[in-house]
């Protein structure tokens, strides 16, 4: 038996391979049955043209495949560094499919991705111009894929950073533990009391209802008052000296809404989370909450009525509520007045306050204009504003601007403007006779 001419006599290998089988039909033309395999399985790989589609014929499988498949399949394999697998994905085919392709159509990662015929049958201007797209695209994978490496090696180092942060916590609280020397006893001089805390926290818009899918965070009437009252605590507790006396401008849109209908005091719908009832009462029992919060760390605390675009009407009726309750409390101090600026004289320093709404850039000269006895009396100037929450410094005319930042979520509205600020809130360390000794910074992530 002539194995040169049984390697080109297929039906008759076959034949034999049944009668003999594979290993035995090797040894009887005298060679490694490896070779008995090949060019059984090389002749049955062939391609049958269907028109639109190929009938792929592959080691006994057969499926049919369109053309444009095909040509994508070359495309992605040839002209992208897509591997085999993300080739496969792409292109929703199984892996011995792909295989079947890449042999039967013989596709090499180095064949061009058009086929000899594609070439004679198309524009040798239009494909230079897809050849140069293709190759755009494979620099543009390129680079994004370094600079996904590169993300992923700063990520890296962040990580590491942490980890030895960590190590080295340990390490100091180890010691520390284990430390059988003397520790000093050190001296904390008392300060003077001619100290003055201002607690500022405007925006709160208690009511307003924020759902975490639509704007990245949950925002209700108990996340508020929770809120609100971490504030206070937070700056309380970055105060190291003792104080006379707190101010506590209260208003400032204190409240999301201000009618019935749920509108702010221009009419303007908002997403509330209560009946208006139930948010007066919140507001309510939020102020007074504070304030007693308030007198355990200083003599007087001082009510400043602050009214909002938000909240007009309703933080006046809070207000006027709170000097009811107060009325025979000598450490509470309430301003209800409805005139819309108000001014403090702290020693040397003349702060006013107001939502910021209204004014414009008539805010930059009004404080002179308004009071002139206390301008003539005080070295330091500043006016305090809420109303755009954000973070906003500017000095103009001898006074300092602050706009300070909403302790609130955003709303959608907010949200779908585009605006980023962070929340957060401020306090404002006064010395009677230095200025402003300290700002304290709450910024809520």
């Amino acid at each position: 038996m002539d194995w040169e001419q049984l390697k080109n006599d297929i039906p008759r290998m076959r034949e034999l391979a049944d009668e003999y089988g594979i290993r035995g039909l090797a040894r009887k033309v005298g060679v490694k049955h490896p070779a008995i395999i090949y060019h059984l399985n090389k002749n049955t790989e062939k391609k049958i043209d269907n028109g639109d589609s190929w009938i792929v014929e592959y080691k006994n499988r057969e499926f049919e495949i369109s053309k444009k498949q095909i040509k994508q399949v070359r495309k992605d394999y040839c002209g992208s560094n897509l591997t085999i697998d993300e080739v496969c994905s792409k292109n929703n085919l199984p892996e011995w499919k792909f295989t079947a392709i890449k042999n039967v159509f013989n596709i090499k990662h180095s064949s061009p991705i058009w086929t000899e015929q594609e070439l004679m049958e198309n524009d040798p201007k239009e494909l230079a111009k897809l050849a140069t797209l293709q190759q755009q695209n494979l620099y543009f994978n390129e680079k994004q894929g370094k600079q996904l490496n590169y993300y992923k090696k700063q990520i890296q180092k962040y990580w590491d950073k942490d980890y030895y942060f960590n190590k080295s916590d340990e390490a100091a609280r180890e010691f520390w533990n284990n430390y059988q020397g003397d520790i000093p006893d050190f001296e904390v001089k008392e300060v003077n009391d001619e100290f003055v805390l201002e607690i500022n926290i405007p925006d709160l818009h208690l009511a307003r209802l924020c759902w975490k899918a639509e704007v990245g965070e949950n925002y209700d009437r108990k996340k508020a008052v929770k809120r609100f009252l971490e504030i206070i605590h937070k700056i309380i507790d970055r105060v190291n000296v003792k104080i006379d006396k707190i101010i506590f401008p209260l208003g400032h849109d204190f409240t999301n809404f201000d009618n019935i209908e749920g509108e702010t005091t221009q009419g303007t719908f908002q997403d509330n989370d209560s009946r208006w009832q139930k948010m007066i009462i919140t507001a309510q029992e939020l102020a007074v909450s504070a304030i007693e919060l308030m007198k355990q760390h200083a003599d007087i605390v001082d009510v400043i009525l602050v009214q909002g675009n938000h909240d007009w009407v309703t933080s006046f009726h809070v207000v006027r509520y709170l000097k009811g309750y107060y009325r025979n409390d000598d450490r509470v101090e309430i301003d209800d007045s409805p005139m819309l600026r108000k001014y403090r004289k702290i020693g040397v320093n003349l702060i006013g306050f107001s939502h910021g709404d209204k004014e414009g850039k008539n805010i930059y000269d009004i404080m002179h204009n308004e009071v002139p006895e206390l301008w003539g009396k005080t070295k330091y100037r500043e006016f305090h504003l809420g109303h755009i929450h954000t973070r906003e410094v500017r000095e103009k005319n001898g006074v300092i601007f602050r706009w300070i930042p909403s302790a609130a979520a955003k709303s959608s509205w907010e949200y779908n403007k585009g605006f980023t600020s962070m929340a957060g809130s401020r306090g404002y360390l006064w010395h009677r006779e230095g200025g402003l000794y300290n700002t304290i910074p709450i910024d809520l992530f």
